[in-house]
């Protein structure tokens, strides 16, 4: 495990990126909730058959697809790539400057965990522009909730005894009955 996190740590500082899989467009190699490790390159690195990550203009999340040709143009590269579950390849080619890096290697499953890390990150926008992470807005009614209840049980400990005594000897008969009922089969 600190094998795991020093890696990362390092291989962040370096320029890898660490993307979990939102959409099935390279299933089954890429699949959806996993996350796929992005080693940078040069784009004279890249191959054909190489699954590569690019950045679009306008768009935040990186995508990740499978170069199908290679073109030069004006001394520049251009990839055309395709997701290997989508039937067309994509409308645009990918020039060599957008492309942030080449998969190393896929972890199933640890890109929903990834994603859960940021619910500290997104923000909510409430009244009158104001905005709370999202996290807050999970958190507060979940410790709300769980004070409430033990405050419940506090209180009725302290005013109705009796009433907690009862629920208590009616708790153990249930269990003596359950028990019974087992035995007999």
């Amino acid at each position: 495990m600190i094998a795991a996190v020093a890696f990362v740590m390092v291989a962040g500082q370096n320029g890898w990126e660490f993307d979990a899989v939102l959409s099935g467009s390279m299933e089954p190699k890429l699949s959806m909730g996993g996350l796929v490790v992005i080693k940078p390159v040069n784009a004279s690195q890249v191959g054909i058959g190489d699954v590569i990550s690019f950045k679009i203009p306008d768009i935040d999340t990186p995508i990740c697809h499978r170069v199908i040709e290679i073109q030069e143009a004006d001394g520049n590269l251009l990839f055309r790539t395709k997701g290997d579950a989508n039937e067309e390849s994509d409308t645009t080619l990918v020039p060599s400057e957008d492309v942030t890096g080449k998969e190393v290697f896929f972890l199933p499953y640890v890109g929903n965990l990834a994603r859960l890390s940021q619910i500290g990150r997104e923000r909510v926008n409430i009244i009158s522009g104001k905005s709370v992470p999202l996290a807050v807005l999970i958190i507060i009614p979940l410790g709300l909730a769980f004070i409430g209840l033990t405050l419940r049980d506090t209180l009725e400990e302290v005013f109705w005894p009796v009433r907690k005594r009862r629920k208590d000897m009616m708790k153990r008969r249930r269990e003596r009955f359950l028990k019974r009922r087992r035995a007999l089969g």
